[in-house]
């Protein structure tokens, strides 16, 4: 076992050093760092060998744990990885990798987590056995930048419990993340994704507001930051209230020509929002504005979608509405467009705005009177 209780930097040079527990800041009042780093050549390595063995950083309430992987330096996890259970934890990757299982930030309550992977040469990599969770039932951050890489195989959910705050920023030309499983921003906690200043992220599918509780919200802004959902299913709002804005020229692209829902199950309430020259989602197959909840499109000030299918109020008892407003703002459909199939659909057209279906559009029900309009915006605003 390795305990850290107060501040200590460890010179892996070239060897191995195989532990079972580890604890950054094990009790109350400790304020400890432990820096591992290496100038050898072929760097150096802790390894916690015990698939059974735990990594703690910030055990007790009133405890401050910091690791610090610089370069040459590889943390590498066969256990689950705590950063911060009740007290408050730090994980920072300046230069060097690490790898880790079961990873959660803040697990209980008051428990405050964060994870920093700066800098072109900062990899964190979370293979699978068990899921990364940011806001277990605390707090936990995820900030990368600079050209930091993160690569998450499981599920990753952002806000897991009632109650917790994940957060995830993503920022900076050459930074990335990339998961191999969907990523959920709020599950039944509060979630948040940015994504800007030409920070990209890439997932096999993502969900915003995945539970009825769910609260969550995703920014994709500004020219080169790009989500990309490759596994083609997008949903905001799927049973609780999420937000999705593409801002200042950013991108969402579904690479396999896949499907937007505003609005999924009957308890969820969706915004999606494209602002901006610029501004757009790629590769859109089919979107629909309240599938069987409440769900609200926005196009303005310039930004542009294209579909193949549109449909505003889908299933028998949601709510959709869409605006479309300003110059140079356009929603095309290249086959059909429907307002109201079985559902309340509504659509303005304001300030210079286009819409086109190529074909053809249908108005099936037409349902737009204020008091709907304004329940379905006060479901959809996720509080602050």
């Amino acid at each position: 076992m390795l305990v850290v209780s107060t501040s200590q930097v460890f010179e892996l040079n070239d060897k191995i050093y195989d532990v079972v527990d580890m604890y950054v800041a094990n009790a109350p009042g400790e304020h400890a760092t432990l820096t591992l780093s290496s100038t050898h050549p072929s760097g150096g390595l802790v390894h916690g060998i015990d698939p059974a063995g735990y990594c703690v950083i910030g055990e007790e309430a009133g405890a401050i744990g910091t690791i610090s992987v610089r370069s040459g330096g590889l943390l590498s996890l066969e256990g689950p990885l705590t950063v911060a259970n009740y007290g408050r934890g730090t994980l920072n990757v300046q230069g060097g990798r690490v790898t880790a299982k079961a990873t959660v930030l803040g697990r209980a309550p008051g428990g405050d987590g964060t994870i920093n992977i700066v800098g072109a040469s900062s990899t964190m990599l979370i293979s699978p056995g068990g899921n990364l969770i940011a806001g277990y039932d605390g707090t936990g951050t995820i900030n990368l930048a600079d050209g930091g890489r993160l690569h998450t195989e499981p599920i990753t959910q952002l806000g897991f419990n009632l109650g917790s705050f994940g957060t995830a920023n993503v920022s900076g030309a050459g930074t990335q993340w990339s998961s191999n499983s969907p990523i959920w921003v709020g599950a039944s906690g509060t979630g948040t994704l940015n994504i800007f200043a030409g920070g990209q992220v890439e997932t096999a599918g993502l969900a915003i507001a995945q539970w009825y509780l769910g609260r969550g919200t995703v920014l994709v802004e500004g020219p080169g930051s790009r989500l990309t959902v490759a596994g083609g299913a997008l949903g905001v709002g799927e049973n609780g209230a999420g937000v999705l804005t593409i801002a200042d020229g950013g991108t969402v692209e579904l690479s396999d020509g896949g499907h937007v829902v505003v609005g999924g199950s009957s308890t969820g309430a969706g915004q999606m929002v494209i602002t901006g020259t610029g501004s757009t989602i790629a590769n859109l197959r089919d979107i629909w504005v309240g599938q069987h909840g409440c769900g609200m499109l926005t196009v303005q000030n310039g930004a542009g979608i294209t579909s193949d299918h549109i449909t505003v109020g889908a299933e028998i008892g949601s709510m959709g509405t869409a605006l479309v407003a300003g110059t140079g703002s356009q929603l095309t459909a290249l086959h059909s467009m429907r307002i109201g199939a079985s559902g309340h659909g509504t659509m303005t057209i304001a300030g210079g705005g286009q819409v086109e279906a190529t074909n053809h559009i249908i108005v099936l029900l037409l349902v737009a009177t204020r008091a709907a309009s304004a329940n379905c915006a006060s479901r959809a605003v996720v509080p602050a």
